[in-house]
């Protein structure tokens, strides 16, 4: 007996793997212990063979609601948690590979001895050009002067991703990154703190660029903080042996 097509895809097997990213995910859970580590890849894992995951899931797994771990997921409408660059790496991957299998609908064997090559190399020139994309933004953030501590490029970091993602850009030249980086410093009077809490503003709300931030009740404790982090910005990066022995603490 011989099955119809679609008879064939009801029982084809779900798919064994995802796109995974090294560069990414180790630039995004360098300040992860090992434990966090293993626990980010269980969830991710689980994601992928089982959807959003409850509550109840993640604390299986996690033995608790980590929040460093909890920053790299959202909430859907039912409160589940979920990646959100895992979730569009799936879909990319599905539509793809639906794109591909119907193009293989119809037909014969003659035509089907071209179909590994005209796979390949639509899905690779895809890809080769997307990494292009994020390797070139990647390599201009090595070479912009850093305002803040280094721990903070992490957060720009972020941010940069977030833009290529919610807003489809990316910084073509040094200068342009450079001009953001200085505008958000200059927006946070000097303070990395405040200049975190900028950039989670922005994400928050859907924004394209930098605002002042809404809630000013704390702005005199933030001048402080600036004044603060600048000194020690300035210790670390010129100070002597002694100076840096009593830097302040933040």
């Amino acid at each position: 007996m011989r099955l119809p097509l679609d008879a064939l895809f009801y029982f084809m097997p779900k798919d064994p793997a995802f796109l995974f990213y090294v560069n990414d995910f180790d630039s995004g859970t360098k300040f992860f212990t090992d434990e966090q580590v293993g626990k980010y890849l269980r969830l991710l894992i689980a994601q992928f063979q089982h959807g959003a995951l409850s509550e109840k899931q993640v604390i299986f797994i996690c033995r608790e609601l980590d929040e460093d771990i909890m920053k790299k997921f959202q909430k859907d409408e039912n409160g589940n948690y979920f990646n959100v660059r895992l979730a569009e790496e799936i879909t990319k991957r599905s539509r793809f590979s639906e794109s591909r299998s119907n193009n293989r609908k119809g037909k014969n064997k003659e035509e089907v001895k071209n179909i590994s090559s005209s796979y390949v190399e639509p899905y690779v020139h895809h890809m080769e050009n997307e990494n292009e994309n994020e390797n070139e933004d990647k390599n201009i953030s090595k070479n912009v002067s850093n305002p803040f501590s280094e721990n903070f490029m992490e957060f720009w970091n972020q941010w940069k991703e977030y833009k290529r993602k919610q807003h489809k850009f990316i910084f073509k030249l040094k200068s342009s990154e450079q001009t953001s980086l200085n505008n958000l410093f200059k927006l946070s009077n000097g303070s990395e703190i405040t200049a975190k809490s900028i950039i989670d503003q922005s994400i928050a709300n859907g924004w394209k660029g930098f605002f002042e931030l809404k809630n000013k009740n704390n702005e005199p404790a933030n001048r402080d903080q600036a004044r603060i982090e600048y000194w020690n910005h300035m210790v670390d990066t010129f100070g002597t042996d002694e100076e840096k022995a009593t830097r302040k603490i933040v």
